[in-house]
Order: C-alpha cells, then sequence, then structure tokens
C-alpha cells in the first residue's frame, strides 16, 4: 500500500447572518478598546490593567476557514484529514501541497509514526516547532491513520491502543463573558447564553475573560447564578495577565468553583506559568504551549498544568504523545477543540477514547456550518457526551458534494477577515 497523491482543500464556510466565531466576539473587541493603560475606570488598578489587553489581541476569520487534506493510497482508499487553517488557510495549503507532499508521496501509510518525524525535520532547522508548520503536519498525520484505519477495518482508538470509554464528556464552549464597562444587558445576554447551553444538555460551560479583575469574576458570579451549582464552568483568558494579576484573580475564582483557569498567561511566560501552576487555588490549563516538546519543557520545570493539545494544530500523533507525556507527570489531558468542521470533532473523540488519562474536552458548540452538515451520518451528542465513532479510521464518512460549496477554488470570498491593526 503506497500513497499516491496528496491533495488538499481550502475552505471557508459563513456563520449565519447574525452569528460570529465566540473567540472574535470575546477577545477582538475587548482589545480594541484598551489600546493602552486605562486607568479611568472605578477598577482602575495597575495588577488589572497590565499586560495591556490590546498586546495580546489575536485576529479571527468572520467565517469558519480550515483545510482539508486528502491521501489517496494505491488501493483506492482515501484518508481525510484536517489542518487548522484561521484567518490564512492558504498559507497551510502551500505547506502541505508544495513541502510535506513530497515527503509522503510514495511511502507505506503504516509509516506514520516515521513519516511525522520526517515532515517535522524539513524546517527544524529553521525553527518551525510551533505555528503554521505544525498545523500543516497535523493535517496529513490524521490522514494517515484515517488510512490506516480503513486499511485495517479498525477504528482509529484501537490503533492506538485500545478504548477507555464509549464515550468522552464533552463542555461547551461558547460564552464570551463581560467586557470592560459592561451593562446590564450584556449581563442577561451572558446568563440567557449560559442557560441554553445547559439547557441543550451541556453539563460544562467555558467562559471567556481576561477584561480585569472587577468584569472577570462579575462573569462567573452570573454564570453561576444562571447554571446552578452543578455545572462545571471553566474560563479561558487567552494569555491577557501577567503572574501577579493572574494570582490574584484566581483566587477569586476558587471561590466561585471554577474548574480550571485557561491561559491566563502569555505564551512565552515558561516560568510564569511553573510558579502560577504551583500557587493558584484552581488548576492551570494551557493550549497556548501546544507541542510535546513545549509541554514537556514546562513539565521538566515543574510546572503542573493540564495540557490541552487541539488535533488540527498537531496530529493525532503528537496529541497522544503529550497525553502520554501528561500521564508520565500524573496530569491529566483536556483537549482544545474550537473552530474547525467535523474531522477535527471525530480525530479529538478518537484520540480521548484512547488515553487513560484523559479528563474533559472541549466541544465549540456554535452553529457549525462545517460540522455535522458534510458528514453523511452526524456524530452523535448524549447527556453531555460525544459518542465515538466505530466504523473504520475516523469513523466518519465526508459529503464531498457539501464539501465543494466551500472551497476557495471554487466559491468567491463572502466575508471579510476580522480588522486588525
Amino acid at each position: 500500500m503506497r500513497i499516491q497523491k496528496v491533495q488538499t482543500t481550502a475552505l471557508r464556510a459563513s456563520f449565519q447572518p447574525d452569528a460570529k466565531y465566540w473567540g472574535d466576539e470575546t477577545w477582538t473587541k475587548s482589545a480594541q478598546s484598551q489600546r493602552g493603560l486605562d486607568l479611568s475606570s472605578a477598577a482602575a488598578d495597575l495588577y488589572t490593567s497590565y499586560p495591556p489587553r490590546w498586546r495580546m489581541r489575536h485576529s479571527w476569520e468572520r467565517a469558519v476557514s480550515t483545510v482539508i487534506v486528502r491521501l489517496f493510497a494505491d488501493d483506492g482508499l482515501v484518508g481525510y484529514g484536517e489542518a487548522k487553517g484561521v484567518m490564512v488557510p492558504r498559507a497551510v495549503q502551500e505547506i502541505i501541497e508544495h513541502l510535506l507532499s513530497d515527503v509522503v508521496t510514495g511511502s507505506d501509510p503504516f509509516d506514520v509514526d516515521m513519516l511525522w518525524y520526517r515532515m517535522y525535520a524539513t524546517m527544524r532547522a529553521r525553527g518551525h516547532y510551533q505555528g503554521f508548520m505544525q498545523e500543516a503536519i497535523a493535517g496529513v498525520d490524521i490522514a494517515l491513520w484515517d488510512l490506516i484505519g480503513k486499511a485495517t477495518n479498525r477504528p482509529i482508538h484501537k490503533l492506538l491502543g485500545g478504548s477507555y470509554r464509549d464515550a468522552i464528556r464533552i463542555y461547551a464552549s461558547a460564552l464570551p463573558g463581560l467586557p470592560a464597562g459592561w451593562t446590564q444587558q450584556d449581563e442577561a445576554k451572558l446568563a440567557t447564553a449560559a442557560r441554553a447551553f445547559v439547557a441543550a444538555g451541556f453539563g460544562g460551560v467555558k467562559v471567556g475573560i481576561g477584561f480585569g479583575m472587577a468584569a472577570d469574576v462579575r462573569s462567573i458570579e452570573i454564570v453561576r447564578e444562571a447554571v446552578g451549582s452543578d455545572v462545571l464552568i471553566l474560563v479561558d483568558a487567552l494569555g491577557s495577565y501577567d503572574l501577579v494579576s493572574a494570582t490574584r484573580l484566581g483566587t477569586e475564582l476558587a471561590e466561585l468553583r471554577v474548574g480550571w483557569f485557561e491561559a491566563p498567561l502569555p505564551p512565552e511566560d515558561l516560568e510564569g506559568y511553573v510558579r502560577l501552576s504551583q500557587q493558584c487555588p484552581v488548576p492551570i490549563a494551557n493550549d497556548l504551549i501546544w507541542t510535546s516538546r513545549g509541554v514537556k519543557d514546562l513539565l521538566q520545570r515543574g510546572a503542573r498544568i493540564i495540557p490541552q493539545p487541539e488535533v488540527i494544530k498537531v496530529g493525532i500523533s503528537e496529541c497522544k504523545r503529550i497525553a502520554m507525556l501528561a500521564d508520565l507527570f500524573d496530569l491529566p489531558y483536556a483537549p482544545h477543540v474550537s473552530i474547525g468542521s467535523a474531522i477535527q470533532f471525530a480525530a479529538t473523540a478518537q484520540v480521548a477514547a484512547s488515553c487513560p488519562n484523559f479528563l474533559i474536552s472541549e466541544f465549540w458548540a456554535d452553529d457549525n456550518p462545517l460540522g455535522n452538515p458534510i458528514l453523511q451520518d452526524p456524530l452523535v451528542i448524549r447527556q453531555g457526551h460525544l459518542i465515538v465513532p466505530t466504523n473504520p479510521g475516523l469513523g466518519i464518512s465526508i459529503d464531498e458534494s457539501r464539501l465543494r460549496q466551500y472551497s476557495l477554488e471554487t466559491a468567491p470570498r463572502t466575508t471579510a477577515p476580522t480588522e486588525r491593526r
């Protein structure tokens, strides 16, 4: 069995007219209004005004953008993968088409581990250990595993060592927290959105914070009041704080029984993560440092964090490595699953099923045009759990006719990207 051809498709699917990605809703607007220190408000506090929020302002497409990877084998089988393609999917597509395809074409897909290291080596000397390069490798890696599963007539979790569970626990991520200078209308909107996720069957929700201690604490107070005492509440600050302010906020969050404090510090502050994880009363999770070597560096320094690798950023092989690395340090693994297609959700479920230290998985719970609508048979969510597909490979069947309508090759760009400054 040999790989004959690598094919990629960059996709962009528009949201409904009244919808947008929660990351854009949460952090972009906040950073726009905080372009420096703001000491004029009643909550003016140097510990929650620095670092200025605009320095961690991310960019999001006002659409679902991603890259689909197909590996065609000489026996007629096709393996599907997905590579993270937020903002500039063609950049990831170019890496796969003009660099990685030469590595895997003609190869045996069962050499998946060796092929991962060969792909990684192509840009290793240039320091591309995190970013577009890893995202491109991830798409090919997922497709390799899907191809192997189809060739052996087994789901990927069986190839990864077996299944510890038939369904993975998930939480809903789509709750933008209160901005600085919030209104009663903002409070009502947050409470309504939180109750809607619980009514939909989710036993946990994640709130986007990072707007200063007063706004963040009030956000969690509102959500806790809205969802009750039995629902898990997680928070994500997207690198908005420094060590001192994160420690102070963590103490407040602990009193509100928050399950974890995700990405409180910028990704560059490794020592800060070590110290914060050792002294903060709330567990620290991290999706900003998302390769096995980055996680290894943190854990070897003494950090006690929950790693959150995202499968379409690192691939199945690397996700499994990170999970097992965490397990050696007696830590859980909690996959990050944000904007992307149904392939991402299926691949995440396959890895999570095979890991003894799986804790809980994110689930981007907004309306997703590239989710179940592109599948011949939908993924199933039941009582706050995603049922692990058991068909060969990823366990899903892609409807190519539905994919084509979102291809950047055949469809004009219909949405403008988020404004960037």
